[in-house]
Order: C-alpha cells, then structure tokens, then sequence
C-alpha cells in the first residue's frame, strides 16, 4: 500500500464539508442512511452505470449540475420502480433541500440494495430532521459505514496532497462493493471529497480517466449493476486557484493522487469481494492491441470455470487456453505462454511440467497470472477473485440476509468500537423464536392419535403391542424437545408447570406404563389458532388394512 494513504478509519475532516449517517432502520437496525452537505460552492462531476435498466436514482444524478450534497440509502436499490421511484426521488431531495438551503437540483442521490424494491420513504422522510442535525465534520467513517450492503469491512481512505500553497490539500474516499461487480465507466458506490479547487469540467475529465484504469479493471462475478456510481465534489477550499486543464500547475498530480486513490478503493473491493479467499491479477501482455487484450484478460477474470480453479487451486490451465479462445482477440493457441507469478506454467500453449509450483502458488492469498499473446504490443490488467460456495451461499439467500431488523454482522464489532457513541435500536429477541413455538404447539396437538384403547402410552419405548398411526408424527415429537429454543425449553426434567416430551411430569390419574416413555399430552393453542387440518388419504384411497391389525376406537377422549 501507498506509504501516502491513511485507510479506515479516516476522521479528519475534508475542508469545506460536513457528512451525518443514521440508522433509519430501512434495511439493518444500524447505520443505513448518509448524507454529504457542502458549506459553499463546489465544483462536482460523476460517472455512472451503462446498464440500460439504470436505477432511479442513477436516472436523477445525471442531471444533477454544480451538486452541493449527496444523500444515499442502502438497502433498497429504488431500480425497475417506474415513475413512483422518481417521486420517490423528487421527494427525498425536497426533504434535504428544505433543511438545508441546497436546491434539490443540486443535490446527488445514490441508493443500493434490492432491485426492484422502492424506498422506504415513511422511514427516510422520518430520519431525514436528525440526519441533517447530525452533520459534522468529522463523520467520514459513519458516512462510509452507511453505504455498505453485504460488504465485510468499510472501505474508505485519504490522501494528503502537498501542492505548495499554506496548507496541503485532501483528497478523501469511500466505496461499497462486494457482488454484482463488473463496473462499466463506473463502479459500486463511491463517493470522494476534496479541498483541491478544480474546474468542474476538468475534474469531470479527470475522474472519468481514473474511472477506466481502475474501477473498470474489477470483476466479481461479471455482472454490472444498475446502480453504479462514482460522485465527487471539490469544495474549492484549497488554497491554490482552480485548475482549469490537464496543463495547470499541479494538475499532474492532482490527477496521480486521485487514481492512487481509486486504485486503492478498487483493490479493497476487491479484497472484500463475495466469499472470496484470493486476489488475482489478471494481465495479458503482447496482444495486437489494448483492446484485445483487456477482451482477453476479462475472459478470463469473469470465467466461472477459471475462478473456481483458482479456489480448489487446481491448475488447470486448460480453462484459461478456453477462455482465450473464444474472447475475440487474435491469438495462435500454440504461441501462448501463461505465467503464475514467477512459474512458467506453459509454454507454446502446451503444459511445461510445473504443475506442483502452480499450485503451490494458487495457495496464496494473492498472486498473478499472466498471459503473453506475442501477437503485438498491446497489454491491459483486470483485477478479479475466485470463485467460493460462500458467494453462492450470500446471493442465494441475498433479500433475506441479513433480516429485516436485524443488525449487519459488521456493526457488532462497530458498536464496541471506543468512542463510537453508536445508539442502535434493538429488534425484538423472541419474535423467530415465537413463531417456531406455536409450530411446536401444533405439533404436540397433533400427536395423541394412536391405535390403542387402553390407558397410557402406547408409543415407542412403551411395550405395548400396538402401533402409532402415524410413527412420524412420534418421530417429529420426540425431537420437538431438541427444536425449541433454550429459553423456551420451560423448566428442568420432573417441575412443575411443564408437559412437555421429557419433562417427567405427566397427567393427573395418568400412570406411566412399566416400559417407560412419556405421556401423551396435548398442549392446546389458544381457541381459533393452529387448528389442526385433516391429514391421510381420504377412506375411498387407502390401503386395506392387514388382517389381525386394529384401528383405533373411535371416541377415544384425548388426554
């Protein structure tokens, strides 16, 4: 890492701006709303998504001119919503605007979170008020917490920029991304703040320029998502004048630093990607031209077959010779030479007997492959990750986890974070747990229906002759006791108050057969609620009975 860049946690303020986040319990009971407000003039610029199904919010942003404030929501992506996603829109910049005296024209909006899901706006349009009291300088950590979705770590950092006025200029950043990555003149979210005074039309040249040698160098997994967006604002603070074009003093290295920034952002995306367990750079050299090669690289980076190679470090290089084979760059297949860091994998397209170091060397937690065309003097890097069960574990279950309610894992370890100051609304402990109770209640109601006349326990362990009617249903009680959570699990073996499986206890004028078991007891529900269904076939369908066998007595009372 740059020796320059200070990464999370980065609370020294930018110059000239003010951030606030909020839990306004849209998604997670933890920080999920962000807000970004100017103390003056700003020169602003942003990149955004080429999906052509771009969110609401992407939709407005681009019509934004000379922004003063950014407000972003996770949780829901506000994307396919139609026209009462751009009210949605429309409102929620009016709420900001009337707070704070910015023009909701001037104002960027950014969300992410769910396709298809609209805004909670009772939620937003509440927390909104203390959002905007909240503003402080010193918020950047908040702010870049409240951005992230399935995310592990916040990714956030800062440059001090030495360009020779009376005081050195910041340039500050954060980013959320960890699936759905494969940006396209954007990226996730990301959002970055800086005292240097730039043109707008300069700086939106420049960040566009950065955008391509750095977010557009990322795969996760392919896919480019509908919310992409990359926002940033110089509040003209600094203590130089403007710079006008790529010929001003300093402009050099404003625009260096700027893409040591994104490049660093990018790479943590990376990092923290899906599940994944390794970072691999992806560079072909020699290609006919630039374009193959970056066709080329991203063949490879974005093929489910490679990644998951580069998981169960199996080298098989024949899944990267596929892969560029059918990426449209020029290539002889039997001119190719493939490299893993040091390893000469292959050679002329044909294995070179290194299939033990390259594994070994697939056993890292980063490492590069490259892959030399010798067509020409083309060369691009693509920065991806491999390919786990756990990321298909995260986005098959992606709208469910976490919960509505509940907290990210992240933000366990935030509230313990010294100082932190962090209040979080706690959900309800028992409300899963309730409703696995009344589950439990039916089973129980559900189970005394055995063949027999007689008093007592005629089930498994009880040495009577007769069967259950329906042995699953005993199957299912005897480890019902095993499925209720423990603080609903009532009393030890033998108290009172619980008759429940295995509680010892049974009922009055009930003995218990000399083989042992438990009795067979009904826990009612409450009248109305859980009322059993009739379950079996119907008469006409079943079997005969087998000869010698009984059926239960019909008026049997249940117990």
């Amino acid at each position: 890492m740059n020796d320059d860049i200070s990464p999370f946690p980065s609370c020294f303020p930018v110059p000239g701006f003010r951030l606030s986040a909020i839990a306004s319990g849209m998604r997670y009971v933890t920080f999920d709303l962000g807000l970004v407000v100017a103390d003056g003039p700003c020169a602003s610029a942003g990149v955004f998504t080429r999906n052509l199904c771009a969110a609401a919010p992407v939709i407005w942003s681009r019509r934004v001119t000379d922004a003063r404030a950014i407000l972003v929501n996770s949780g829901q992506a506000n994307a396919q919503t139609g026209e009462p996603g751009m009210a949605d829109c429309a409102a929620s910049a009016e709420a900001v605007s009337e707070l704070t005296g910015i023009p909701a024209s001037q104002i960027f909006l950014a969300s992410t979170g769910v396709i298809g899901q609209r805004i909670r706006m009772d939620k937003m349009m509440k927390a909104i008020p203390d959002l905007v009291k909240g503003l402080d300088g010193s918020k950047l950590d908040e702010f870049s917490v409240s951005i992230l979705t399935t995310d592990t770590v916040p990714k956030a950092c800062r440059l001090t920029l030495p360009m020779g006025g009376e005081t050195d200029c910041t340039i500050w950043g954060c980013v959320k991304g960890a699936g759905m990555i494969s940006p396209n003149m954007a990226t996730m979210l990301c959002f970055i703040l800086t005292d240097v005074p730039v043109a707008p039309a300069y700086l939106q040249d420049a960040l566009r320029r950065a955008a391509e040698t750095t977010f557009n160098r990322i795969t996760v997994d392919g896919d480019t998502s509908t919310n992409d967006s990359v926002m940033i604002l110089s509040s003209l603070a600094g203590p130089l004048p403007p710079l006008e074009s790529p010929a001003s003093p300093n402009a050099g290295l404003f625009e260096e630093k700027l893409g040591e920034l994104m490049q660093y952002l990018a790479t943590r995306v990376i990092d923290d990607a899906e599940g994944a367990t390794k970072t691999v750079t992806v560079t072909v050299r020699k290609a006919e031209t630039d374009e193959q090669a970056m066709a080329a690289a991203r063949a490879i980076a974005n093929s489910p077959l490679v990644k998951t190679a580069f998981y169960g470090k199996d080298a098989n290089w024949g899944r990267i010779m596929c892969a560029l084979g059918y990426s449209g760059a020029s290539l002889d297949p039997y001119k190719v030479d493939l490299y893993l860091d040091d390893v000469h994998w292959v050679k002329d397209g044909m294995d070179n007997g290194h299939e033990t170091e390259a594994v070994d060397v697939m056993g890292n937690e980063s490492f590069t492959l490259t892959a030399l065309l010798n067509r020409g003097e083309g060369n691009a890097t693509v920065l991806t990750c491999d390919l786990t069960d756990e990321y298909v574990k995260i986005n098959a279950s992606y709208r469910s986890w976490p919960r509505p309610g509940t907290r990210h894992p992240l933000h366990a370890a935030w509230e313990a974070r010294p100082g932190s100051g962090l209040q979080l609304r706690r959900p309800p402990r028992t409300r899963h747990r309730l409703r696995r109770l009344a589950r439990t209640r039916l089973r129980l109601r559900r189970h005394p229906r055995t063949r027999t006349g007689s008093e007592g326990w005629s089930g498994p362990g009880s040495g009577s002759q007769e069967t259950s009617r329906d042995p699953h249903r005993l199957r299912r009680l005897t480890r019902t006791r095993f499925r209720l959570p423990g603080d609903l699990q009532g009393p030890e073996s033998g108290s009172e108050g619980w008759p429940g499986p295995g509680s010892g206890d049974r009922p009055e004028g009930q003995p218990r057969e000399a083989g042992g078991g438990a009795p067979s007891v009904t826990w009612q529900c409450p009248a109305g609620r859980n009322k059993a269904k009739p379950r079996g076939k119907p008469a006409s369908m079943r079997r005969p009975t087998p000869s010698g066998s009984r059926r239960k007595p019909d008026g049997i009372p249940t117990v």
